[in-house]
């Protein structure tokens, strides 16, 4: 087992542990998507730093979901 995926099952089970409004949980989604760019998983990382962004500030999630909804029907 290669260290990145020895750092992804630590990452998960600490994921797994801590509580939904625990202060970390942004900076471990973080790292998280950190994680999956370093693996090439482009898309899961993306889906990482959104959660992460989402936590920091919650309407800037909202608003990268309306413009993609607006490019959809132009």
């Amino acid at each position: 087992m290669g260290k990145l995926d020895l750092a992804e099952q630590y990452f998960t089970r600490l994921l797994k542990e801590l509580s939904p409004n625990n202060p970390l949980l942004g900076k471990l989604y973080k790292d998280l998507g950190e994680l999956a760019s370093l693996t090439g998983d482009y898309d899961k990382s993306v889906q990482w730093h959104q959660k992460s962004l989402a936590l920091k500030n919650p309407n800037a999630l909202v608003g990268i979901l309306n413009d993609d909804e607006h490019r959809k029907f132009s």
